[in-house]
């Protein structure tokens, strides 16, 4: 098959060589060095030459592209924090860090659902206290239990604490009572909740 395909191959260089002979056969060859017919020798080895490197350098673009075909890249996992239900009362702050409770509590506030984006808030607000290593998070602390650790760890710090409490009251007020939540609820909580970060 190889011989078969040699062939006509063979004839088609022939003929190209023959071909830029007619155009760049020496005029006046010497002929104490070389006859005219080992000139057309050394010529029709040279194009045969500069053909094979043309079809190595072909073949070597073809093998390449044919194993980048069947290369797949690697896409890194990263990992999606699941959404916590807020209506839930197992949730807690520690299910999501801090600035992602505050998206949260945005596109909540954005949706007019403002109760859960106050408990949102309030979740970042623990969360933020949490990183801190003010409060230890755990699902069965009641927010007193939250309030007395965070006056034993914090007592220096009247400012933190006065923020927080007021944090603790207006969501009770919403979440356990009859307070209604309101886009201007949730700002005022959220501008409470700034004052506990900056402290």
């Amino acid at each position: 098959m190889i011989k078969a395909c040699w062939a006509p191959c063979k004839r088609a260089l022939q003929r190209f060589s023959h071909w830029l002979w007619k155009y760049f056969k020496p005029q006046h060859p010497d002929p104490e060095t070389a006859s005219p017919l080992a000139w057309r020798t050394a010529f029709e080895r040279i194009v045969y030459g500069l053909c094979a490197v043309l079809l190595i350098a072909a073949a070597s673009l073809a093998w390449r592209a044919w194993k980048r075909r069947g290369v797949v890249p690697k896409v890194e996992a990263e990992p999606v924090c699941a959404i916590p239900d807020l209506r839930s009362e197992h949730v807690t702050a520690d299910q999501l860090p801090e600035d992602r409770w505050i998206e949260l509590a945005e596109q909540l506030a954005a949706r007019g659902e403002f109760r859960l984006s106050l408990r949102a808030l309030y979740l970042a607000g623990l969360a933020h206290l949490g990183a801190r290593e003010l409060v230890t998070i755990a699902q069965a602390k009641s927010n007193n239990e939250f309030s007395r650790e965070l006056y034993r760890r914090a007592r220096s710090q009247p400012e933190l604490l006065s923020a927080f409490g007021e944090s603790v009251q207006a969501f009770e007020r919403v979440w356990y009572g009859t307070g209604e939540a309101t886009p201007e609820t949730v700002e005022r909580y959220g501008a409470n909740l700034q004052r506990i970060r900056a402290c």
